[in-house]
């Protein structure tokens, strides 16, 4: 499979991570393993780095560590100076670290499998969306739906959340991924997939990364009506141990030759045609629509026309403007899982960005075999039996909680999924070295041959962050001076950064838009999760308190106008006025907080909501209005007084 690495966007607002760490039981590496490592440390090959320290292959420990972000705004600010000699730190990553025996030193580390970078709404950068459709005569637009659920990554040795191992996510994901091939090809059929296709990831050292749609781990914006996964992303691991995502048409065709679940794509070429499906997620974003309008008027833009009724004169608009041939050359593929059947009417929104430059008659030809046979795995909800619609929660159903739950799905899962066994390290005293792991880490790299340098495979040689901390200004300059041939006056940084190498420069660009407002018939994704449910910690608060954080949020993170500020604002208030009503905020819980919200969106789209002016009970005092006639010169003397 080819690694062409075509890395992903840094989220532009995070602060520092907090790695949490897992040890493996101590075993001989495998084969596979070894080449993995030896691949990552790019110079000497691991195994000789090792007979140079006197260890063999049995007597090393292997660490699984995962990376935890706990806020996306520092640690977006740390990766504006990272640098290739800090641990690979990407967000929600799994890293596979090699130590010696002591536990003192790092032998290899490398990134096992890990997300795309998260990425900034259009609100926080416009300016990546004016690049996507100013470049798109040469690259063209690709859009896809963002799908509410949970991240999860698969490789070779199993599934992995966002922040976590081996938990109720993970389970999921492995229930939901074989699901997926028996829908698509049987029970049996499905299993040997399954097993074929793993012994692929290993082979090929590939991980998957996956959106998985469920309700059974917290309420997202709407209750799925099925269960399932959406693959996002693939990556192999580059020679210096970091990630190198599958340019998007790559991925598509890994994913169409395994069968794998793929989503809804529109590739707009053409600097116009992207104006246009621009203009489009702007109306849509901010007027609200159900998941078939949106979906439709998708599709007219990228030229596939539906028969549904158009729903606005700006779309039509926007329609035409674009050229006709810029039309021709844009096209729809098809998702695995129809998102009004599978998720509902309720859409999150999708995700923007720049794909691939090549040559337009080619590119379209090989585009419309992928729609072709992608359309050949589309899964109706309706000609899914049953049972194999919700799967996950109809054994958390039976199971009865999480752990059970766990267990059943390693037993129907034994015959493909990777088992790894974890033994964790907690503080205490039983793990009293999990404080001098941390340490360690924070030190990398530490090489096979000198205490503060690592040799790249393009022959650069690169030092140890932790290392240049040590040194004074001077110190640093000198160093400057004698490994690089920059003549220039750098400061500290400046000199840290040079000498520590630099970090991966953003080569492709991504945005998220998402549905913020409502229509007469759906309310939008980020009234439910913004405004409802991660507003429950403000409003317990109190109402001032609430509406207040709203207009905040509308205003200075949506950026939005001061009319739609006041919408945002109305909006709370009618959900705090109905809540009030409804056994009061305290009987919300976030995670399922869907099970009393629905039934306000009902009464707020029928009118009845309201702000809670108009719903005091029937025949309760209202008031009274005075209308008293006064002559004009009462009127000018009291003005005068």
């Amino acid at each position: 499979q080819p690694a062409t690495s075509e890395p992903s966007p840094m989220d532009a607002d995070t602060p520092t991570a907090h790695p949490q760490q897992q040890q493996q039981q101590q075993q001989q590496p495998t084969e596979s393993a070894v080449q993995a490592c030896q691949q990552q440390q790019a110079g000497p090959a691991l195994h000789q780095g090792l007979q140079q320290h006197g260890y063999e292959q049995h007597d090393t420990i292997e660490l699984a560590v995962v990376v935890h972000v706990l806020s996306d705004h520092a640690f977006k600010k740390y990766l504006q100076y990272r640098s290739s000699s800090d641990l690979m730190l990407l967000r929600g990553m799994l890293l596979k670290v090699t130590v010696d025996p002591t536990q003192q030193q790092i032998l290899s580390a490398q990134v096992q499998q890990a997300f795309l970078p998260k990425f900034e709404n259009e609100g926080q950068d416009s300016s990546i969306a004016d690049a996507i459709v100013q470049q798109a005569d040469q690259r063209p637009m690709v859009i896809t739906i963002k799908h509410s659920g949970s991240l999860v990554t698969l490789s070779y040795q199993g599934f992995a959340a966002k922040n976590s191992l081996d938990n109720e996510f993970t389970a999921g994901a492995a229930l939901l991924l074989q699901t997926h091939f028996q829908r698509l090809l049987g029970i049996e059929l499905g299993l040997q997939r399954l097993r074929e296709f793993t012994d692929m990831l290993k082979e090929k050292q590939l991980a998957l990364s996956f959106e998985m749609v469920t309700g059974c781990h917290g309420h997202h914006g709407q209750l799925p009506a099925g269960e399932y996964l959406v693959t996002t992303s693939a990556h192999t691991v580059d020679n210096s141990g970091q990630t190198s995502f599958l340019p998007w048409q790559d991925f598509l065709h890994l994913c169409l030759e395994w069968g794998l679940p793929l989503n809804d794509t529109w590739i707009i070429k053409g600097s116009a045609a992207a104006a246009a499906a621009r203009e489009l997620l702007d109306h849509m974003a901010l007027s609200g629509c159900t998941t078939s309008e949106a979906l439709d008027q998708l599709n007219k833009v990228s030229g596939q026309i539906s028969d549904q009724p158009d729903l606005g004169d700006l779309r039509s608009e926007a329609m035409s403007k674009v050229p006709d041939h810029s039309r021709s050359l844009s096209i729809h593929l098809p998702g695995s899982y129809p998102h009004d059947q599978w998720q509902g009417t309720r859409i999150e929104g999708y995700v923007v960005s720049q794909g691939q430059g090549s040559e337009a008659r080619g590119n379209f030809q090989d585009l419309s075999q992928i729609r072709d046979r992608m359309g050949r795995q589309v899964l109706s909800l309706d000609r899914v039996a049953p049972e194999l619609q919700r799967p996950y929660q109809q054994l958390l159903q039976k199971s009865g909680d999480s752990v059970s739950t766990q267990a059943a799905v390693k037993f129907q899962c034994a015959s493909w999924l990777p088992e790894v066994d974890y033994e964790v390290l907690k503080p205490g005293a039983a793990s009293e070295n999990r404080a001098s792991i941390i340490d360690l880490l924070e030190q990398y790299p530490v090489p096979l041959n000198t205490p503060a340098t690592l040799q790249l495979p393009d022959g650069t040689k690169i030092f140890s962050r932790a290392a240049l901390e040590g040194l004074n200004s001077q110190e640093l300059q000198q160093l400057v001076q004698q490994e690089s041939a920059a003549a220039a006056d750098l400061n500290s940084l400046q000199a840290m950064q040079l000498l520590a190498g630099p970090g991966h420069q953003q080569t492709s660009l991504r945005y998220k838009k998402k549905i913020l407002m409502w229509s007469d018939t759906e309310v939008g994704y980020c009234m439910m999760t913004f405004v409802v449910r991660n507003g429950l910690t403000a409003l317990r608060l109190g109402q001032v308190s609430y509406l207040s954080a709203l207009a905040a949020m509308a205003k200075n993170s949506w950026g939005l106008p001061q009319a739609l500020v006041e919408k945002v604002v109305y909006f709370g208030r009618c959900w705090a006025r109905w809540i009030a009503r409804h056994g009061g905020v305290s009987s919300v819980k976030e995670a399922s907080y869907l099970d009393k919200a629905e039934a306000f969106v009902q009464d707020f789209l029928a009118g009845v909501a309201g702000d809670g002016s108009e719903q005091r009970p029937e025949g309760a005092f209202q008031g009274i209005v005075m209308a008293v006639d006064v002559s004009e010169k009462v009127v000018k003397q009291a003005s005068m007084t």
